[in-house]
């Protein structure tokens, strides 16, 4: 895996040899959601690493579980430690 590296306006990065996409929540997500709504789920899939608010003080990992929706629905392994904001 590369390191991540934050760039200004990005808050959700899939992370690995290269970045497949970078995308922002459609919808908040309270703490221990296991899902999560994007405004692009291009590219994403099951067992991809991602990054939720990045260089924030609520910034954390999480692992995307199964395929993501058309609607841009994304199952997480685990449930959120913080809740997370539109655009986060």
């Amino acid at each position: 895996m590369t390191a991540f590296t934050c760039h200004r306006g990005d808050r959700i990065r899939l992370w690995g040899t290269f970045w497949v996409n970078q995308t922002t929540l459609a919808l908040s997500a309270p703490a221990a959601a296991t899902t999560i709504t994007v405004r692009d789920a291009t590219g994403y899939a099951d067992t991809n690493p991602i990054v939720i608010a990045p260089g924030t003080s609520k910034e954390e990992f999480a692992v995307v579980s199964g395929t993501p929706t058309a609607a841009g629905v994304i199952t997480l392994a685990a449930a959120l430690r913080y809740s997370h904001s539109v655009n986060d």
